[in-house]
């Protein structure tokens, strides 16, 4: 009865298409995730446990007095201890057939509808049958998406109220299990692919989890080294002569490229692919000085 008034107090126009999963043991629900809503979709139209980070304020009374007599698991998503013992909770879980059925939303974050990132290994590792729920918005009357870093609970419901519709398309796939020789990495970017087709959403590899913590020195200079690997290798050698030169005049570079090249292991790698470059180009590849 909850689940429908929160629906109904943002005119919710809700449709579910396919077969409604039936309660068995040893499987879950994965869905993409946009907002605290996805829940109280779900829950309108059948009771689950949900998985998802402990939150603060409104969300966190909800989470306690709603959620949590529906078998909810909630973690911190800083302790790894924390984390250890959920992955206990959740296989004890799945193992009981009189239990709610187990939903989790792997991108572990809310994304914007409009892509579906990458999916944490986590709920794939249980050896259980996965359930895709795709969960499709339209934005046309109302943009359901839940920033939390600049809205809280409340003012996101807020929004909603104040929006003419929340209108979402609800697709109960089919069961996937686990292949024969696939990790549960592959696995879940395969489950991945399925829900993004189904929802029309954009499916990419990027992390969620980058959006709660700044990245390292060492993640950086993975990227930075890719991006140089392939801006090498896309610019002719007469650019690459240029851009060395123009180096040296200024004795100055932009900050990324500064760092580029202070590393040497990128130096390195850039010599050999200008010596790649210059043997395809047919120039030499001794003017260069890295």
């Amino acid at each position: 009865f909850l689940a429908y008034t929160f629906v109904m107090s943002w005119s919710g126009v809700i449709k579910y298409h396919g077969t409604k999963p039936k309660r068995a043991p040893n499987q879950v629900f994965v869905a993409n995730h946009t907002s605290l809503i996805d829940v109280i979709i779900l829950l309108q139209l059948m009771p689950v446990s949900v998985v998802g980070q402990r939150y603060g304020g409104l969300a966190g009374l909800l989470q306690d007095k709603v959620l949590g007599c529906l078998g909810g698991i909630w973690f911190n998503r800083q302790d790894l201890r924390d984390k250890k013992f959920v992955t206990e909770r959740f296989k004890n879980h799945i193992k009981d057939p009189n239990n709610n059925p187990l939903l989790i939303f792997p991108e572990g974050t809310c994304v914007n509808n409009k892509y579906c990132i990458m999916f944490k290994k986590g709920a794939f590792e249980l050896g259980a049958t996965i359930i895709p729920i795709a969960l499709k918005y339209n934005k046309l009357l109302c943009d359901p998406f839940w920033n939390t870093r600049t809205h809280s609970w409340w003012s996101h419901l807020m929004q909603l109220m104040r929006g003419w519709a929340v209108v979402c398309d609800v697709y109960f796939l089919e069961p996937i299990t686990i292949d024969d020789g696939e990790t549960p990495a592959e696995f879940a970017n395969r489950v991945k692919h399925v829900i993004a087709k189904k929802a029309g959403l954009k499916s990419v590899p990027w992390d969620g989890y980058l959006k709660h913590v700044a990245p390292g020195p060492r993640y950086k200079e993975a990227l930075q080294k890719r991006f140089f690997s392939s801006l090498v290798k896309r610019m002719s050698c007469t650019d690459l002569i240029g851009l060395e030169q123009n180096h040296l005049r200024r004795n100055s570079f932009s900050s990324s490229s500064s760092v580029i090249y202070r590393n040497g292991s990128l130096r390195r790698q850039c010599k050999s692919v200008l010596k790649e470059v210059t043997h395809v180009n047919g120039s030499n590849h001794s003017d260069f000085s890295f």
